[in-house]
């Protein structure tokens, strides 16, 4: 009976999974469509031939410490081409100029931003120049880059042979503006590290050696900050910022501690008195317990084994 049972049970779930599959099958396919919201309705564009812009060099993100650059770009495609550039200064102010406005003709074309960031409206700060293609019935074409001007960049290089650090400083050597620069080491819970002090730099001078090995700092991250400062010693610009992980090739060895010589036999190491008669033996209470329990435990044992012995006589 229970065979019949189980053939029942495979032979129905068998009908079921054949049942499902051919029940996919038929159904029919949804319709693809965008996800949208209730209110929203997306709209897809086809764009063939738009306007394009790019810069082509230098690198997004640049730090500068001379004033002048060129920035070349392309375009391709645009009636119009416009050139604006945003400068956040020291103060956290915002500036944005329009740098030129270029009509394009639909051709292809390239073309170079010549900067003077020492003119007037600019100076140390946070820079982005954007450029845009715009041509009628199309969607414009946009490219971005932004750059820092700063007064000085550093760089650090592998420990010299004494285990100092050299740190070499990048500026502008024809700035008007820069009296010297000051180097503060922190550690890792952002207090100066004291065995090191304040480092003042005046130009030309270009390289600089951090004395860890010879103020003996111990091995650790340490964060190097490098401000530019002009002659009435106020700040150029924010502080440029490293990080050094300072790995000693030979840890000082401490200096042991001398064991103090006693100076009379009263200073003398003394022996504990266990007292009684054997206070001499230097033999603690607690030696006479464990022997105490050792003797206990054999004689137990011998006691047990005396007992069966004499049982199997019987």
């Amino acid at each position: 009976m229970k065979k019949t049972q189980k053939k029942a049970f495979g032979l129905l779930g068998l009908l079921l999974v054949v049942a499902v599959t051919i029940f996919a099958a038929i159904i029919p396919e949804p319709e693809a469509s965008a996800v949208s919201s209730v209110t929203d309705t997306v709209e897809v564009r086809v764009v063939g031939n738009g306007p394009h812009v790019e810069f082509t060099n230098p690198e997004d993100g640049s730090v500068f410490v001379t004033p002048e650059h060129s920035v070349p770009y392309i375009y391709d495609g645009a009636e119009t081409v416009i050139i604006k550039i945003e400068y956040i200064d020291t103060d956290g102010n915002p500036h944005e100029y329009t740098l030129d406005t270029i009509d394009a003709d639909f051709s292809t074309g390239s073309g170079t931003i010549d900067l003077d960031l020492s003119g007037p409206g600019y100076g140390y700060g946070d820079y982005v120049i954007t450029i845009t293609g715009e041509r009628e019935g199309d969607f414009p074409s946009e490219d971005s880059f932004s750059f820092t001007y700063s007064p000085v960049v550093a760089s650090l290089e592998e420990e010299s042979g004494d285990d100092n650090a050299t740190l070499n400083l990048y500026y502008d050597d024809d700035s008007e503006e820069i009296d010297y620069f000051e180097i503060i080491i922190y550690d890792e819970n952002g207090d100066e590290v004291a065995r090191i002090p304040a480092i003042n730099v005046t130009p030309p001078i270009e390289t600089v050696i951090l004395p860890f090995a010879d103020n003996e700092v111990p091995g650790g991250t340490y964060y190097i900050s490098v401000i530019a400062y002009n002659e009435d010693d106020e700040a150029l610009f924010e502080p440029f910022w490293l990080t050094y992980v300072y790995e000693p090739k030979s840890e000082p060895t401490p200096t042991p501690t001398p064991k103090p010589e006693p100076d009379s036999e009263s200073d003398s190491i003394v022996v504990p008195n266990t007292g009684g008669l054997m206070g001499g033996l230097n033999i603690s209470r607690s030696d006479f317990l464990i022997t105490g329990l050792i003797i206990f435990f054999f004689v137990g044992i011998g006691g047990i084994l005396f007992t069966v012995k004499g049982r199997r006589k019987k």
